[in-house]
């Protein structure tokens, strides 16, 4: 054991110890003291001290030192990264691969958590797919589109469940075959997200095939381009319970047994745009079942055709704020409906929509309102089209279209309301082929659909069936028209009050033969015709009679009135009427004079008392005579047919078709015209056909009759002269022509054709500033469209004398110079318009003025611009007009009234031109040109990075070349107005301003320029410069006081030159620093934002003195495993360049330390071995390294020890033994070239 005193041999810096650069200090430190009671060594310690050069120079630790730097470095820069991805959502950093190019993302963006899935081309996409299949993927992490990809030829397996957000980054999906994956969608449930992606190219082709088959989550701004559904079952999305906005379907195709968009809908779908849908198949929808609302969308261009097609077969819920233009639904000889089924509301909607097939309609069963219902245009056509089949709710809206066909009408079976402005544009129009549609469209009219329009497509016999007039109602007048057509109803059959044909008439019936009986109180054809009420060109074989009455004795008495019209109120004309009338009333009842009768004949042998009408005999009604005179009278073409229903009493008569058709005396063959044939002016229209001689001699003359666009006749009606005269300008017309018959002919149908006047063409707009002057030439510039036929022009002196006469040509040439013309003007006209008015403008041809002078001197050049100085005599030739081109003669600048151009190249030869522009008097003169060069530019020199400053002054240490002219420097705010002692100055070094923190400033550094070079100025935006100060220092660094506001300005740098001011500069501690050396700190905000970097400010400090502390033990014990040389690390500290080594020399020797005993003449010694850690040590005659630190490293403490002298010998005698060992310490302090 070794007994232990402390003394402490401390070295603290140059002050203390007065230690040099590469000195040695050597401490002979221990002496043995024999303790012989203890049996054991006691070492003494006594110090001395001696100096001797430093042999070994100083290491460096480099190596460490660049790993350490590197890996701060490597730290910053991860913080500067992870700062920037927190403030920037498109960075991304790829952590671990998972299968093939799919990445694990950590996107340092608040929307986005860790774990997010990237996609960039088709395998990631199929590895996306493959890996939610697989469990390797999470369904409810988030997808980033980050390219568009092509999925051309690549087959899949489809997704189970997706339950993330699909961000599809504004990319494309194309080509994308659901038919090539194995399973029977892409996705078979989604509950997350679709957003900002196309899908162009999808196909679905299979049966029980979908993109989605169960949507529960969102699709938002989801657009799809060419899709393509078919197949049995093949839908876009099966089944839909989630919101849709933004859905974009363009050129899609359908085709096959059942397909649809979405198959079952129970959500909102907002803002859906669909730009061209064709679908065909069995049964084709948009959506079969909808539960869910459509509000904000639009539909264009959209056609469905199968046997069972609509835009939606079965609805529950409401359509509001939607639109459709050019929607198609073709049954193909079935059902086609806009809803089959409607239980749900439609608010403000609007259709261009065409339906048609057998049993079209817009809506088949509707039970809910339709309101705000706008149609600008519909078509439903077919076998029993309607607009509503079934209607139990209310319909309101506009309507322009039509509903044709044949038993067709506005609603078939009402049991709700409907309440909309039946105008002329809206037609029905129902085509009656037999009995029982005569039947149903009396129920319609009755009905309230009085608006409807009838025609009948064959003759119908009926049946003796008792039929219920049409508008049987006084309050509800049938107002539409009923268009016999030629055609005849026979058999008729009607017996009850007021039994007729049509019972309440306010609209118009036409070219209808009728046959049989009526019988009943108040018995008619037309019970009541109102003031608008018109019975046309209609054969009346009907025998009416009044209500009879049987007594118990079998006598007859005839009861109350019957009369082939009994209220007529409106127009009664061309008609022909046979028929018993029995119980007629007088013809002195007023009621029979209050409309107006015209051509009206019935046959004497009835004994009709006709008021009005007029008799005549049964031979003028067989001679044809009759249907002669009913012909003139109209349009219509009346025959002379075989009568059936009274042969015993007339053969023939006037009528169409007859019961058999058979007619006694033809009808001349009804001549052809078109509207080319037809002359037309503003106020006249005349018919220049010339008819073959041979046809008139057949057929009789031509005469010509002119009506109304509505079919009224205007006029005297029918004429021989071709044409028509004073008539309104651009109004339409009907021109009707026929032959007028002979004895062999009755006069022929008319041929009518629609013609419209024509208007008058404006007047030319012509002003003085439209016509091009020279000294020999007229020219209008003014363009004019062909509208109105397009212009000529006329030329004729101040009195009035044509110089030049007509012609399409614009220019007049060949003309005295400084002489007054007229120029005429007029609008030619054309098919739609007839010549315009003259519009004459007087103008005057020119004089030619002088040349401008023009040279170099007058042009003051800069490097981007050139400007002519020189001012012009424009009072007397006009404004001065410059133009600019380049050396090649390419116009670079076109004429113009401003005398400088910018924007030009520097150090670059241009020409300049100038001329008169010239004025009333004078024409345009001829230009002057100037080639000139554009001055060379240079701009000053400076930079950011070389302006320093502090809290009152800025320098610049740039040195711009003042070869391209005096430099000078100015400091103003923002606005460019100069600061406090910031006025311009000969040199870059301001001090004394006024700077404010936060505030930016701007730093001007000018060149005045020279002949060869333009005045340039260079502006540097800059904020004042930081206070650097330093926070804490030691031997090897420096902490300087952090910059504030970083957040606010911009970054914080710090380095030892300037040059090292960089965005990787951003620790305050300043290391890798030699000990009590002077250094310049530099640092500066980088700037951020609208914020610049400021100037560069700095400090300059000396480093601390070297601190290091020995502790060498003062007595030692042999086996005492405790006694250590240590150092006290909180105060150990060197320079970086600077080491420290403790050595044992010269008194040990093959590791042995020889002890001598005392007080012992003899002088007998022993030995002791030392131990260096634990471990013996043989050193031969070499020093003992006992320690050796670098670079301010200090994290290793020796342990020494000695062994027992008896280990060694074990006949050492007692006693007390001393020795000594020497320490030998050395600092070595960095030199600049060691």
């Amino acid at each position: 054991m070794l007994l232990v005193t402390k003394d402490v041999l401390q070295i603290k810096g140059v002050a203390e110890r007065q230690m040099k650069k590469n000195k040695t200090i050597t401490a002979l430190c221990v002496s043995l003291l024999a303790l012989s009671s203890s049996n054991s060594l006691v070492y003494a310690a006594t110090t001395s001290a001696s100096s001797a050069s430093s042999q070994t120079k100083v290491a460096t630790s480099s190596q460490a030192t660049s790993s350490s730097s590197t890996s701060a470095t490597s730290s910053q820069s991860g913080q500067a990264q992870s700062s920037q991805n927190a403030s920037t959502s498109s960075q991304t950093v790829s952590v671990s691969s998972l299968s093939g190019n799919i990445a694990l993302l950590n996107i340092a963006e608040s929307k986005v958590s860790d774990n997010n899935y990237k996609i960039a081309n088709a395998n990631d996409f199929l590895n996306w797919l493959a890996g939610i299949n697989s469990g390797k993927l999470d369904a409810s992490h988030n997808v980033y589109l980050s390219n568009d990809i092509d999925m051309a030829g690549k087959s899949f397996t489809g997704i189970r469940e997706f339950k993330g957000h699909f961000y599809g980054g504004n990319h494309k999906i194309s080509n994308l075959n659901c038919s090539n994956s194995s399973s029977s969608s892409l996705i078979d449930s989604n509950s997350g997200t679709f957003e900002n992606i196309t899908f162009d190219g999808l196909t679905i082709k299979s049966n029980d095939h979908y993109l989605i088959r169960s949507n529960s989550g969102s699709l938002t701004n989801v657009s799809f381009k060419n899709l393509s559904l078919s197949g049995t079952r093949a839908y876009l999305i099966d089944n839909n319970s989630g919101n849709i906005n933004n859905l974009n379907l363009a050129n899609v195709t359908l085709n096959g047994e059942a397909e649809s968009i979405i198959h079952t809908n129970s959500a909102n779908l907002s803002r859906v745009a669909v730009d061209t849908l064709k679908a065909t198949g069995y049964m084709v929808d948009f959506i079969e079942t909808n539960n869910g609302s459509i509000t904000d969308s639009q539909f264009t261009n959209m056609t469905f055709t199968g046997r069972q097609t609509t835009f939606i077969k079965v609805n529950s819920s409401n359509l509001q704020r939607v639109g459709f233009t050019n929607l198609k639904l073709n049954g193909t000889n079935s059902e086609a409906s806009f809803i089959q089924d409607n239980s749900g509301a439609l608010d403000t909607v609007s259709f261009d929509i065409e339906i048609k097939g057998r049993q079209p309609r817009f809506i088949g069963n509707n039970d809910s309102s339709l309101t705000n219902i706008k149609f600008n245009q519909v078509d439903i056509e077919g076998y029993q089209a309607s607009f509503i089949q079934n209607n139990g709710g209310m319909v309101s809206g506009s309507f322009v279209g039509k509903v044709e066909g044949e038993d067709a009408c506005f609603i078939n079976l009402n049991n709700g309301r409907y309440d909309f402005d039946w105008t002329d544009k809206f037609v029905v129009k129902d085509h009656i082929t037999n009995i029982w549609e005569l039947n149903n469209f009396s129920t319609y009219v009755n009905n309230g659909q009085v608006k409807i329009n009838a025609i009948l497509d064959n003759n119908i016999d009926a049946v003796y069936e008792n039929f219920t007039p049409i508008a049987y109602n006084n309050n509800n007048p049938y107002q539409g028209t009923f268009d016999g057509n030629g055609k005849a109803i026979y058999n008729f059959y009607s017996n009850r009050y007021g039994a007729s044909f049509i019972f309440n008439n306010a609209g118009t019936v036409k070219h209808l033969e009728i046959s049989g009986q009526v019988f009943g109180e108040a018995s008619d054809f037309v019970s009541h015709n109102g003031k608008t009420g018109l019975i046309q060109d209609c054969a009346l074989i009907l025998d009416i009679t009044g209500e009879t009455y049987d007594d118990l004795f079998g006598v007859t008495h005839y009861g109350r009135t019957a009369n082939s019209f009994e209220n007529n109120e409106g127009t009664i004309k061309n008609i022909f009427f046979a028929g018993r009338l029995t119980n007629i009333r007088s013809e002195n009842d007023p009621r029979n004079r209050e409309g107006t009768v015209d051509h009206f004949y019935y046959l004497d042998q009835f004994g009709v008392i006709g008021g009005k009408a007029i008799r005549v005999s049964r031979w003028r009604a067989e001679s044809g005579e009759i249907a002669t005179k009913l012909a003139s009278n109209s349009t219509i073409g009346w025959m002379q047919v075989r009568e059936y229903w009274h042969y015993d009493i007339l053969s023939s008569r006037p009528g169409f078709s007859g019961d058999k058709g058979d007619q006694t005396k033809l009808m001349a063959e009804k001549p052809s015209l078109s509207i080319n044939d037809i002359d037309r002016t503003e106020k006249s229209l005349r018919v220049t056909k010339k008819f073959d001689s041979k046809i008139l001699d057949e057929y009789g003359g031509v005469r010509y009759e002119l009506l109304d666009k509505d079919g009224h006749v205007l006029g005297n009606g029918w004429q021989e002269s071709p044409e028509f005269t004073n008539l309104a300008p651009k109004t339409e017309y009907q021109v009707a022509v026929r032959f007028n018959g002979n004895g062999r002919y009755l006069p022929s149908d008319a041929t009518i054709v629609k013609v419209k006047t024509k208007g008058i063409a404006p007047a030319v707009e012509l002003k003085k500033d439209d016509i091009k002057r020279t000294n020999t030439s007229l020219e209008v510039t003014k363009k004019y469209g062909s509208e109105y036929g397009g212009v000529h022009y006329q030329l004729k002196d101040t009195q009035g004398n044509v110089v030049k006469d007509w012609q399409k040509d614009n220019k007049f040439t060949g003309l005295t110079p400084g002489t007054e013309y007229q120029l005429v003007a007029q609008y030619v006209g054309n098919d739609d318009y007839v010549a315009s008015k003259e519009v004459i403008v007087n103008v005057k041809t020119t004089k030619e003025a002088e040349t401008p002078e023009l040279s170099s001197a007058d042009v003051k050049r800069g490097d981007t611009s050139l400007k002519v100085t020189k001012q012009f005599d424009t009072d007397k030739y006009g404004q001065v007009e410059y133009e600019l081109t380049d050396s090649h003669g390419n116009v670079i600048k076109g004429w113009q009234a401003n005398s400088e151009f910018t924007g030009l190249t520097p150090d670059t030869e241009y020409t300049i031109s100038v001329r008169y522009k010239g004025n009333d008097e004078y024409l345009e003169s001829d230009k002057a040109s100037v080639t000139v060069k554009t001055k060379k530019t240079a701009e000053p020199q400076v930079s950011v990075d070389n302006i320093y400053g502090s809290s009152d002054s800025f320098t610049i240490k740039d040195n711009p070349d003042t070869s391209y002219g005096n430099v000078s420097y100015e400091i103003t705010d923002n606005q460019g107005k100069p600061i406090k002692n910031g006025q311009k100055q000969a040199n870059g070094d301001f001090s004394g301003l006024d700077l404010e923190d936060g505030v930016i400033y701007q730093v001007h550094v000018s060149y005045d320029g020279n002949d060869d070079y333009a005045s340039t100025e260079k502006v540097i935006k800059i904020m004042k410069a930081p206070t650097v100060t330093i926070a804490s220092k030691n031997a090897n660094s420096l902490k300087v006081a952090d910059l504030a506001d970083t957040d606010k300005y911009g970054q914080a740098e710090y380095a030892l030159s300037p040059s090292g001011l960089t965005a990787n500069a951003t620790s305050s501690t300043i290391d890798g620093l030699d000990s009590t050396t002077s250094y310049t700190v530099y640092a500066k905000r980088a700037g951020k934002g609208d914020y610049p970097p400021s100037a560069i400010g700095q400090v300059t400090t000396k480093t601390g003195n070297a601190n290091y502390v020995v502790h060498i033990p003062a007595v030692m014990k042999t086996n005492d495993q405790a006694s250590y040389v240590s150092t006290d690390v909180d105060s150990f500290n060197l320079g970086t360049h600077d080491s420290l080594s403790l050595s044992i020399i010269n008194s040990v020797k093959d590791g042995k330390v020889t002890l001598t005993r005392q007080n012992d003449p003899a002088r007998k010694t022993a030995q002791t071995r030392i131990k260096l850690n634990g471990r013996l040590v043989n050193n031969g005659d070499a020093d003992i390294k006992v320690v050796d630190w670098q670079n301010s490293n200090c994290d290793y403490t020796p342990a020494i020890s000695f062994t027992d002298p008896w280990n060694d010998n074990p006949r050492t005698p007692f006693g007390d033994y001393s020795g000594q060992i020497t320490f030998q310490l050395t600092y070595n302090k960095h030199k600049e070239g060691n």
